[in-house]
């Protein structure tokens, strides 16, 4: 199912994706904008990366576990 956004929407979009290089909570408001306009696999995506960092989240204790297994804990501790 195709979603349809506004132009101006799009281009956020676009240039969020270009400065989420240098700032990673960027990708948090591209998958938000996409939310928004009716995406819903963008707003589960939203839904688990703007909780990230709230250490009482489901989602962040699980993203914080998985990272731990796979790279281990100072892998994690050390991301930007």
């Amino acid at each position: 199912m195709a979603i349809r956004i506004s132009a101006e929407a799009y281009e956020d979009v676009v240039r969020k994706l270009q400065d989420a290089e240098q700032n990673h909570e960027l990708i948090a408001d591209v998958w938000k904008i996409l939310a928004d306009a009716g995406d819903v696999y963008a707003a589960n995506a939203y839904a688990i990366i703007a909780e990230r960092d709230d250490p009482v989240s489901i989602f962040s204790q699980i993203v914080q576990a998985h990272w731990d297994r796979v790279a281990g804990p100072e892998a994690r501790q050390a991301r930007p």
